[in-house]
């Protein structure tokens, strides 16, 4: 009960449901993007791309969900965290909900690039 409280007060910080919601929007985006594109279950798939040489990285297409999956895993221990600094130190919070978004805009920006 506690926690549904300190969320409800949270929340109320325009700042932090900005954040927030685009931070939930770019991950609902990066999800839906394996929807939209069709994925090639091939033994090797490309992983990342370079302007330099080319494709550099190949691995198996099972990777192409775990780097998302590692992305969303990372955003709830940045929520965690930010929720349990709230009342401690705010600047903190606000960091760590500013990363959420960071983080989850780059990795849509890879999956679009790689899908």
């Amino acid at each position: 009960m506690e926690i549904k409280r300190t969320l409800k007060v949270i929340y109320k910080d325009k700042q932090v449901f900005v954040l927030s919601l685009i931070g939930g929007l770019l991950i609902l985006a990066s999800w839906l993007l394996f929807l939209v594109r069709r994925i090639d279950y091939s033994s090797l798939s490309v992983l990342h791309t370079n302007i330099y040489v080319g494709i550099d990285v190949l691995g198996a297409w099972q990777w192409l969900f775990w780097l998302p999956a590692l992305a969303l895993l990372v955003s709830l221990l940045n929520l965690v965290f930010a929720v349990w600094l709230w009342t401690r130190q705010r600047l903190w919070s606000y960091y760590f909900f500013s990363a959420i978004v960071t983080l989850n805009f780059f990795m849509l920006y890879y999956l679009y690039n790689i899908l």
